[in-house]
Parts: structure tokens; C-alpha cells; sequence
């Protein structure tokens, strides 16, 4: 067994031969030390019969002394003790948490782990481990549900991360609200970084938090394909509902000018268009405006218009926005329909303002 084996003396046996070693050498613990190549502090456990006696040791000591090993001392591997206490351990383990070589075992093994660690962290003791970051989880509101729906407009979430990517052209300020927004909800940072020259991608890396949306009825990975639309509990409540539909908006909407033709003439109004490739939600926001009536129109499942400037304005007045880049947009038409009146334009039969040859 070589120089891991241990020798096993039966009761104090152990203690008396060194002892007698030492007798008949008449020499001290720190000599006998040197003679068995070891500190002269382990030579004294050995003989206080607080460690056992190596083979090395016990050969070299015999021979040195002449003392012979007791016949009932037994020669076992260092470790011979740490086998039978996995053979009684193994089955116990097993028992408790699976089978290690399973991934039902990996599991369970992994979420005591975690378990274990975070108790750890919470009473303050460093660990390299990596656990989930605390965030807040908070109750149902209409800053929830705006949250909502600027994910169902411009998000995505990941396994492990929830991310909103916005232009970097037009909605630099907008990028400082949402960042603000999920910071005071979720009380987490928020990652604002540049994806090319075009685009601001906001990330929130929580693993708790991608669960706390997929329970509120969000969806991870491809939102098209899965069709998806806004959550019921959010359907069920007018106030969260309209907040859901201006995060919406503010995302996947927008104020444009259009021209058309009367009388021979070219005139200017403006409209909101808000688009969604996944139908079921573009006639959730379609549904929104007609039951509050607004004369909105649905296009192929995947558009919804409103046409008039004072809808509009009703739109920006009582569903709100906190996408600068709408309102600037809309006072833009204001600006130029003032303009359009001094210089004494006349009005449509429509009842829009126009001015010949005006192009957008």
C-alpha cells in the first residue's frame, strides 16, 4: 500500500509502542521525528494516539528500535475510512436527491446548491457562486402594464434576459423613460448600450425577472410566431388596459403626415398608425380605440389607422404618451396648419386643412 498505508492498533496499543520506542532508544519525540521523516509535531499526536501511525513510520521505528509491531495490528489504505462512508453515504444521498448521473439528479443538486448559497449571501458570508439577483416583483399597475405593452411592442425576452431595442435616431429621450420605468419598478439596473449607429438596446439580465413576465402572460423567443397579445388581466382592468396601449403605441406606433387630393387641390392632414405582425394583438389595440369610440381602421390584420387630427388629439390627450417624438410630431401639424390658415387656405368638405401644393 505503500507510504499512504495507516497501521490500526487494537485499543492503546498504539500509545504503548511508541512509548517503548522510546524507552529503549532513550530518545526524545523531535529525534524519533527525524528518524520517521516527519515534524516533531505529528510524532507527538502519534503518540498520544490522536492520528494514527503510518506503515512507514510504524517499519522504521521497529526497525530502528528493535520494538516489533503488535500481531493484531492491522494495515489498512489511508483512506479506507472515507470508502466505507460513501458506501453508507451513496444510497442516503441518492435517496435524498437522486440519482447524480440523471438530469432530474443534476437538478435537485443545483437548486440545493443555489438554495444553500443564498443563505449564505444573506447572512452576509462572500461566495463566488453565482446566484439570482434579487429584483423587486411588483404588484399588478398601470406602470406594469405599460411595461407590458412597451415589451409587446418593441421587447424580446430571452432565458435570461429581458431586452427593449428603440432607434437611436428618434428615440434617444424615450430610451431615458423606459430605463427609468423598469429601474423603479424592478429595482434593477438597466443596461442602455448602442447596437450599430441606429439602434439603443435596453437589458435587464434576471433570470427572476423572465419569470416574473412569462407569469404575466409574456411570452419568450419569437412573438410573431407565437401570435401573441395582451395579457387577460390586463384586459380587465380599463385603466391598466390603456396604459398597456400606450406603451404599445409609443413603441410600435407613430404620427405621420399624408396628403390627398379635393377639388383639384393637395391637402396636408395627420394620422396614427400603429403596427403589429401579430394579429391577435393588432385587433386587442384595434378593439381598444373603436370601444372607445374612435373611428380607428383595421388593414390587413396587421395596421390600425386613425385618420382624423382631432382624433388624434383626443388620442394624445386622454391616452397619453411619454414618447417625446409623437408630440413633437403632432405640434409639427399644428405649426404648419397655422401657417396654412394665414396664409388663407380654404377648408375641405372633409373638414381638414390643406393647402394647394403641400408635400410631405
Amino acid at each position: 500500500m505503500g507510504n499512504m498505508a495507516r497501521v490500526i492498533f487494537l485499543d492503546e496499543k498504539q500509545r504503548d509502542f511508541v512509548e517503548t520506542v522510546c524507552s529503549k532508544t532513550n530518545l526524545d519525540s523531535e529525534s524519533l521525528a527525524k528518524i520517521c521523516g516527519v515534524h516533531g509535531r505529528t510524532f507527538r499526536d502519534w503518540r498520544r494516539g490522536k492520528h494514527r501511525l503510518s506503515l512507514s513510520a510504524a517499519m522504521k521505528l521497529s526497525e530502528f528500535s528493535g520494538v516489533p509491531l503488535p500481531v493484531e495490528a492491522k494495515i489498512v489504505d489511508e483512506y479506507e475510512h472515507t470508502r466505507r462512508a460513501a458506501q453508507l453515504g451513496a444510497p442516503r444521498r441518492s435517496e435524498l436527491y437522486g440519482n447524480p448521473g440523471t438530469a432530474e439528479g443534476r437538478r435537485k443538486g443545483g437548486l440545493n446548491s443555489c438554495k444553500r448559497q443564498q443563505e449564505l449571501g444573506s447572512q452576509g458570508i462572500p461566495s463566488k457562486f453565482i446566484v439570482r439577483k434579487k429584483v423587486n416583483l411588483p404588484q399588478e399597475s398601470e406602470e406594469l402594464a405599460e411595461a407590458i405593452g412597451i415589451i409587446l411592442g418593441d421587447g424580446s425576452i430571452t432565458q435570461f434576459q429581458v431586452t427593449v431595442s428603440v432607434s437611436a435616431l428618434v428615440d434617444c429621450e424615450y430610451a431615458d423613460f423606459i430605463k427609468q420605468l423598469f429601474e423603479r419598478l424592478f429595482q434593477i439596473e438597466v443596461v442602455r448600450q448602442p447596437i450599430r449607429t441606429n439602434t439603443i438596446a435596453l437589458t435587464m439580465s434576471s433570470r427572476s425577472l423572465v419569470d416574473f413576465f412569462i407569469e404575466k402572460g409574456l411570452v419568450k423567443g419569437d412573438k410573431v410566431r407565437q401570435q401573441v397579445d395582451i395579457p387577460p388581466w390586463v384586459k380587465a382592468e380599463p385603466k391598466f388596459l390603456k396604459a398597456c396601449i400606450r406603451g404599445l403605441f409609443d413603441t410600435d406606433g407613430s404620427v405621420y403626415f399624408h396628403r390627398h387630393r379635393c377639388q383639384g387641390r393637395d391637402y396636408l392632414n395627420v394620422g396614427t398608425l400603429f403596427t403589429s405582425f401579430s394579429p391577435p394583438l393588432c385587433n386587442s389595440f384595434y378593439q381598444f380605440l373603436t370601444s372607445e369610440g374612435y373611428s380607428a381602421k383595421l388593414t390587413r390584420g396587421t395596421r390600425v389607422y386613425l385618420y382624423r387630427a382631432s382624433e388624434v388629439a383626443r388620442y394624445l390627450q386622454e391616452v397619453g404618451t411619454h414618447n417625446p417624438k409623437h408630440i413633437e410630431r403632432f405640434n409639427r401639424y399644428l405649426n404648419r396648419r397655422s401657417v396654412i390658415n394665414n396664409n388663407g387656405s380654404e377648408r375641405c368638405e372633409s373638414g381638414r386643412f390643406g393647402v394647394p401644393g403641400e408635400h410631405v
